[in-house]
């Protein structure tokens, strides 16, 4: 009698217990498959999600110190910068808290951005919010419709209260901090609430959820009022070429 024979005739004798064995790796094969498939379509949104809200952002220099706006411009002129990007956009970009002003409903850890008008040109999806009075222009803040539905606001034109912590050389925590409140308060006007989407969602951190997301025009946090840091900023956007 041959191998083979010797094989079929056992495998034959065997039928019931070789059928459950093949029906289990089969079950387990799919549903290593299936995971392996799930976890990859997964990872493939969660990254196109992340692309998506940073638009045109290839590199951020972001530091706890303010640096003189000019260095931007700086950086855009050295040799070469060309060749790999379009522009360096010196931003501020801060963890806030807000406050609508009427109802005082509070949402905090906001990721708030003082911007210039040529930070649109990072996300084409978004067109760039205007307002018609000028006079208005300097008390401006824009929000993400995540943030509208935290504080509560249904419309655009309603006031809403935000609080800046102020820079300070001496830590709050160290003998030599100072230990009461350094934040700064500034009353705005929500002239637009952006879609959840592109640079609506910007955010540093890695997560699922929908950020809360604020922009103002820069020379508000600047200003004395709010973080007396004229003509200086703490971060500067990079935008590469698609």
């Amino acid at each position: 009698m041959t191998h083979f024979a010797v094989i079929f005739r056992s495998l034959l004798h065997h039928w019931r217990i070789n059928v459950s064995v093949a029906l289990g790796v089969a079950a387990a094969t799919a549903v290593l498959t299936g995971a392996l498939v799930v976890g990859d379509s997964m990872r493939g949104s969660l990254r196109d999600l992340r692309l998506k809200s940073l638009g045109f952002i290839d590199h951020i220099l972001l530091t706890e110190r303010f640096f003189r706006e000019e260095l931007a411009g700086e950086v855009a002129g050295v040799e070469g910068f060309d060749e790999h990007f379009t522009a360096a956009i010196p931003v501020i970009l801060l963890q806030t808290s807000i406050k609508h002003a009427d109802t005082e409903r509070l949402a905090s850890q906001v990721t708030t951005l003082g911007f210039d008008e040529d930070f649109w040109q990072l996300d084409p999806g978004i067109s760039p919010p205007t307002v018609e009075n000028e006079d208005d222009a300097y008390d401006q803040i824009v929000v993400n419709q995540k943030l509208a539905d935290e504080l509560g606001v249904s419309d655009v034109g309603e006031w809403v209260l935000l609080r800046v912590p102020r820079p300070s050389q001496i830590p709050a925590d160290s003998p030599l901090g100072r230990k009461t409140d350094q934040t700064s308060s500034r009353r705005l006007k929500i002239t637009h609430i952006l879609p959840n989407h592109g640079l609506a969602r910007f955010s540093l951190n890695s997560s699922q959820q929908t950020p809360l997301v604020a922009f103002v025009p820069k020379r508000i946090l600047q200003s004395s009022s709010v973080l007396n840091q004229k003509g200086k900023i703490n971060a500067v956007i990079i935008a590469g070429k698609q």
